[in-house]
């Protein structure tokens, strides 16, 4: 009896933390498909804001969180991108990422898509990650497109 509870905590852990991951997915992949900027409701931009963190905790951070569906070189071809619709976005797309600000990104990672006129569906990060860990895994994301 014991043996199936402990199971099916694990199960149900493994379902949160899909949860949540998808969710950042959905704000991800409204990034780049946004055309424009955010609504009325995103903030401003503080004067000289930008996603300066630090790559290597960036790289870690990402490589929890993003890599399953972002894939390791961030083209969005992760291993479980197969089974997700709409499929994760490419960070490589110069193009697509050149339409996103650094604050569009911090933003949307601390306070959730709708923060920054995107997907309500994307949780915002902000209680899990501190905002030096938002800068950095931004930072990171950023870097693809260069």
């Amino acid at each position: 009896m014991m043996r199936t509870k402990r199971t099916t905590s694990r199960a149900l852990t493994a379902a949160v933390a899909t949860m949540a991951l998808m969710s950042g997915i959905l704000l991800l992949d409204s990034w780049a498909s946004a055309s424009g900027p955010p609504g009325d409701e995103a903030q401003a931009a503080p004067d000289g804001f930008v996603l300066d963190g630090d790559l290597a905790l960036g790289k870690r951070i990402f490589k929890q969180y993003c890599q399953k569906c972002h894939g390791k070189k961030g083209n969005g071809q992760g291993i479980m991108a197969k089974d997700l619709d709409p499929k994760p976005r490419d960070f490589t797309d110069k193009e697509r990422m050149s339409k996103r600000s650094d604050w569009q990104i911090y933003q949307g990672i601390k306070e959730g898509g709708s923060a920054v006129g995107l997907s309500d569906k994307m949780a915002p990060w902000g209680d899990t990650l501190e905002d030096d860990e938002i800068l950095a895994v931004g930072a990171y994301i950023r870097q693809f497109a260069k």
